[in-house]
């Protein structure tokens, strides 16, 4: 008796302690090719905890799957920095075509961005700040 109580301790213990897969997109304004995007797939693999990486080179976004319990988003954004010299940023949402931002407005520009008109307040030419 003590030793299945034991056991479904262990087993309760081992479900509480489990990673969780969680999914992250990063914007990276450096990533401007198919050369750099096998560049980011490869530093990005490279990472302990990484699970699947899907690319979309013309918005500049990679979408990660990772175990939390192994990495988590500032770590992924330190080796693309430290490994490439690629600044990124975390996009929330769904983002903008173009730029990676995301906004609760729908401003009508196809980059995502307002060009100085109000609406999300991003700016013409600030795809490369953080």
């Amino acid at each position: 008796m003590k030793k299945s109580i034991l056991t479904l301790m262990v087993a309760m213990v081992s479900v509480l302690t489990m990673a969780e897969n969680k999914t992250v997109k990063l914007y990276i304004p450096g990533m401007e090719c198919k050369n750099c995007q096998a560049k980011v797939e490869n530093v990005l693999n490279y990472e302990k905890g990484v699970k699947k990486l899907t690319v979309e080179l013309e918005k500049r976004i990679v979408t990660i799957v990772y175990d939390d319990a192994k990495t988590n988003v500032q770590t992924l954004q330190a080796a693309l920095l430290k490994d490439l010299k690629f600044k990124s940023q975390e996009v929330k949402g769904e983002g903008h075509q173009g730029c990676g931002r995301s906004c609760g407005n729908s401003c009508g520009h196809s980059c995502g961005h307002n060009h100085g008109q109000g609406g999300c307040g991003h700016n013409q030419g600030d795809n490369n700040k953080k």
